[in-house]
């Protein structure tokens, strides 16, 4: 697994595939590899790191999405469609090419500090 340390997010043992974690005015990007890593895993390790949770402390992903159309959507593409869903107070938007996006839902408390 690769360790990615970013400044303000902490580190965390993120998917095999992660190539970059980074972020911008409060959003933060993840890409990975669709085709190695489960994007319900990502997702859900994604969260974890930004907010310095554990991930079995997290809500179960399940219970904002069904994961396993998750993961097929994004194993099966070339790119081009997305996925938008709220999840642990997070705006989380998948792309089908790799590349999860997060910020905070409007009206949640902030939970990075």
């Amino acid at each position: 697994m690769n360790r990615i340390d970013h400044p303000g997010t902490g580190s965390s043992d993120l998917v095999e595939s992660a190539e970059s974690l980074t972020v911008d005015d409060g959003t933060y990007r993840l890409a990975y590899d669709p085709s190695v890593d489960d994007t319900s895993l990502a997702v859900v390790d994604l969260v974890a790191t930004i907010t310095h949770t554990d991930a079995v402390d997290l809500e179960p992903l399940h219970s904002a999405i069904d994961t396993t159309a998750l993961d097929r959507l994004s194993s099966g593409t070339d790119g081009g469609n997305h996925v938008d869903f709220r999840y642990a107070g997070y705006q989380i938007t998948v792309d089908t090419a790799g590349l999860i996006t997060c910020s905070r839902s409007p009206g949640e408390e902030k939970r990075t500090e």
